[in-house]
């Protein structure tokens, strides 16, 4: 049934949060600018891009928001290394639906530098088949990736852990998978708003497994 999986990465595919909130929070100590942390939480991940760049540069100076981002981005990528990490199971099941021929790709909010350097540290032996990073809204890159490849979109579905990602699917008329783990907070409503829902990589890989198997036996 589903020959392109389009993920979601960040509180999909991995766990970044630590890495980049930790190095926003330094980046604005070390310029002395005050940090609103009850609004430096995983609630980052899950909002439109706007919206974050709204928040993270609310209290920044203009004449230090080069300075500051800058720092931040270095702190960022430093913090990669040591603090980021990929979900159990994630790589596994990538493995397995390549190994199976399945397409995979990546819309995400994520900056492009900041995402390809993710994706180096993270997932350099995973050969994904294409990816959009912040270029417009999540149902833009969706429908770019979809537009781009010519997608069947009756094959593809998309997989993430926030709300957004679950409506970018359904705005472009693919089916959608929602995840357990990840930053999402509302996972009731995450649960009621995809088609499946999963509470586990191993349930995600048996799905997909799954509707694979009985789309061939119908």
């Amino acid at each position: 049934m589903f020959e392109n999986i389009i993920f979601d990465f960040d509180g999909t595919l991995a766990n970044t949060v630590s890495s980049t909130l930790n190095a926003l929070k330094k980046a604005f100590y070390e310029f002395d600018i005050f940090c609103d942390e009850t609004k430096l939480n995983e609630r980052l991940f899950v909002i439109p891009r706007k919206e974050v760049d709204r928040l993270v540069t609310a209290n920044i100076p203009s004449d230090k928001l080069d300075l500051v981002l800058s720092r931040y981005r270095a702190l960022r990528d430093e913090n990669l290394a040591i603090e980021a990490h990929v979900y159990p199971g994630i790589k596994d099941l990538l493995e397995k639906l390549k190994s199976n021929k399945r397409r995979l790709f990546i819309a995400t909010n994520s900056s492009k530098n900041g995402f390809s350097k993710k994706l180096e540290i993270l997932f350099k032996e995973i050969d994904f088949d294409d990816f959009r990073a912040s270029d417009g809204t999540k149902p833009e890159m969706v429908e770019n990736l979809i537009s781009t490849h010519d997608l069947d979109k009756s094959k593809t579905v998309m997989v993430g852990d926030g709300l957004g990602d679950i409506t970018a699917g359904q705005a472009v008329g693919i089916k959608t998978i929602a995840v357990a783990w990840g930053y999402e907070e509302d996972k009731a409503l995450l649960k009621d708003s995809a088609d499946f829902y999963v509470e586990t990589v191993e349930e995600l890989q048996s799905l997909i497994k799954y509707l694979n198997s009985s789309h061939k036996s119908m």
